[in-house]
């Protein structure tokens, strides 16, 4: 049972450094592609008819979100309900302030969407705004959830294609631990100083994507903390390349996809399971060690 646990734990520390990795490859795929964008322009989108998609997005509180170089991620929920309040304003008169005349200048369309929400007749503009943004919280919520499915199977994808790229192969790395004690009580010991400093400070291991570091110097360090790890139960050797042009090819795709879906978990998750190992073996140790031997005298 504790070697059980231990090529577990060991495993789980792969899997942990290996998420992180993903991470920071998955974030920069979606700003290659500008996918948070787009998911946000569809929902803009579906949301607005085409004449009053372009007067929202002309309005000064949108256009000053970003600039010729790049697209915006997200749009605050108050700066894009005050956008829609005053998006249909004639152009040639002075801000209206009076919130029913705010209300009969937008179409019939959004009035009929956005007045449900008032709590009571309109009496101010406040209470105009705070609808609007309870109908921009509302119709938002759906597109979150579709961005989160895509990015979901976006991170599957990832965390597979870097499992081949860096050959993290799940049943190879088990069978090479069971079979080398050494190597794995060096892995735990190191997993649980790894463990230890993630959780007196996350950045050390892999800096956060709020930090000002760029984002190859990030995955730079989060590379190097998982080849540091990893040793030789990961990439790619003569051994691996034999196995890779032989018939164990299929065991070789289930270990990449293992590990793929297994990376795909996040590194929160698996830096989680990997405390609760270590708590577990911390128990099964000196109980294995209080077992009387089995070797003939």
């Amino acid at each position: 049972m504790l070697i059980f646990v231990e090529i577990a734990l060991c495993l789980a520390l792969i899997y942990a450094l290996g998420a992180l990795v993903c991470s920071v490859i998955h974030e920069g795929v979606a700003q290659m592609f500008a996918l948070r964008w787009k998911s946000l322009n569809v929902a803009l989108n579906d949301m607005l008819n085409p004449a009053d998609y372009a007067k929202f997005m002309a309005h000064p509180l949108i256009k000053n979100l970003w600039d010729s170089s790049r697209k915006p991620t997200l749009i605050p929920n108050m700066v894009a309900a005050r956008a829609i309040v005053h998006a249909f304003e004639p152009a040639d008169q002075s801000p209206i302030t009076d919130a029913r005349q705010l209300l009969a200048t937008m179409p019939a369309i959004l009035q009929r969407q956005i007045v449900p929400f008032l709590s009571k007749e309109t009496d101010s503009v406040q209470d105009l705004y705070q609808a609007a943004q309870s109908w921009f919280d509302n119709s938002m919520t759906a597109a979150s959830d579709w961005y989160a499915r895509q990015a979901h199977w976006l991170s599957i994808v990832v965390a597979i294609l870097f499992a081949i790229a860096l050959n993290i192969e799940t049943v190879a790395i088990a069978s090479k631990l069971t079979q080398e004690p050494i190597q794995r009580a060096a892995l735990v010991e190191l997993a649980q100083n790894t463990v230890k400093q993630y959780q007196e400070n996350p950045a050390s291991v892999c800096p956060d994507m709020g930090t000002a570091i760029d984002p190859k110097t990030r995955l730079a360090t989060c590379l190097d903390s998982l080849t540091a790890v990893g040793g030789d139960l990961i990439g790619w050797n003569k051994t691996a390349m034999n196995q890779f042009l032989s018939w164990a090819i299929l065991l070789q795709l289930i270990g990449w996809i293992a590990s793929g879906l297994a990376m795909s978990l996040g590194a929160r998750f698996w830096f989680d399971v990997l405390s609760k190992l270590i708590s577990v073996r911390a128990g099964l140790a000196p109980a294995e060690a209080d077992q009387p031997s089995k070797k003939p005298a």
